[in-house]
């Protein structure tokens, strides 16, 4: 499987287990696997790699595919028997006792693992106070744990702190992958690089992402449907997992976002903005050629881009012919060279990805690159 959300991610680092156990939660109908998923991660760092793959595995062996079964197994220990088979709440037997004190435990029910103590109220609020809602959450069973097990206090102590900053981590990668206003997620493990034309090694080089700190260009040309808009949305999200900030536009989109600026004279402000980001991307440039007002704005852009930030362009027009599409021949020359000074250019060549899989679903004929 490919995980796509930074959580997935966490999680299927742990390996098979990990992957059974996703695969069985999607299959078994469980739709809130995302905030599961995270509280699974939280519980990892909790009880350590080792713990938590030993209930992970008993998990999916007996068909519990929810972040409560977990925390079940894991509260119960080692020694308890095996769940029960998925269909009712998660119930752990007793383990048999041996000795004089047998008898007295003879006629005890099955134990439900009761959910830990809640926090004093205090140290709710001074936590929420704080802003460290996952401590607040993972405190109370931490605590609980920390009673049986008695870790080192440092060692409890970065528990709690490796889970908040993993859990903020989380929420920074979210929050920026909504900012980027990507079309649609694509990865670079979807990049199917056997069709590509692009040389593997300008392929590893993109993918590093040493350009964006470098603050040089990536300008994509080529024909519609040969990976430009794809490649530049999975770099822009490999760029946000790895702390990157990112916008995405088209160039029509950029042309009037700038535009808007004219309005009350605050161009000047929403370029500063939009230059807070540390990846620019402008796709299908020369789609819908700008005015003479909007090809001003667009160079007044990239000038204040040059030599600051990243910028991602894609166009299916070739350099020479710019000056087709922008009223101005000097102002597509002055775009150029600003764009291209610290740019990495790379060419794609070959037919379109969408038209070869339609005649492949047709059943008619197909060109090889």
């Amino acid at each position: 499987m490919r995980p796509k959300t930074v959580a997935e991610k966490q999680f299927c680092v742990l390996g098979p287990v990990a992957e059974a156990f996703i695969t069985g939660a999607a299959a078994a109908g469980n739709t809130r696997l995302g905030p599961e998923l995270a509280e699974l991660n939280t519980l990892r760092a909790a009880h350590g790699d080792e713990a938590f793959l030993a209930a992970l595995g008993r998990a999916v062996a007996f068909g519990r595919w929810r972040a409560a079964d977990i925390r079940s197994i894991l509260a119960a220990g080692a020694g308890t028997a095996d769940p029960t088979a998925a269909g009712d709440a998660l119930v752990l037997e007793l383990p048999v006792v041996r000795g004089p004190f047998a008898g007295r435990l003879r006629h005890r029910r099955p134990v439900v693992n009761a959910p830990a103590p809640a926090l004093a109220p205090d140290l709710v609020d001074g936590l929420r106070r704080l802003k460290l809602a996952a401590m607040r959450q993972l405190a109370p069973e931490l605590l609980v744990t920390a009673k049986t097990q008695r870790p080192a206090p440092e060692e409890l102590l970065r528990t709690l702190i490796e889970a908040e900053i993993a859990a903020r981590d989380a929420s920074n990668a979210r929050t920026r992958l909504k900012s980027a206003a990507f079309p649609v997620t694509k990865t670079l493990d979807e990049f199917d690089r056997s069709v590509s034309t692009i040389p593997t090694a300008t392929l590893d080089y993109l993918a590093s992402l040493e350009w964006i700190t470098a603050q040089e260009n990536l300008c994509l040309v080529g024909p519609a449907g040969t990976g430009k808009s794809h490649l530049l949305v999975a770099l822009g999200v490999a760029a946000v997992a790895a702390g990157h900030r990112v916008r995405y536009f088209t160039a029509a989109e950029l042309v009037e976002t700038l535009y808007r600026g004219l309005a009350d004279n605050s161009v000047g402000r929403v370029i500063d903005t939009l230059l807070r980001n540390e990846l620019i991307i402008c796709d299908e440039v020369g789609f819908a050629p700008p005015d003479d007002t909007g090809a001003q704005l667009l160079f007044r852009f990239v000038a204040a881009a040059y030599e600051r930030r990243a910028l991602g362009i894609a166009s299916h027009w070739p350099f020479e012919s710019w000056g087709r599409f922008l009223p101005e021949h000097t102002t597509a020359v002055s775009l150029l060279d600003r764009l291209l000074h610290h740019a990495n250019v790379v060419v794609t060549e070959g037919d379109s990805y969408r038209m070869r899989e339609a005649r492949t679903k047709q059943g008619g004929p197909t060109k090889k690159r």
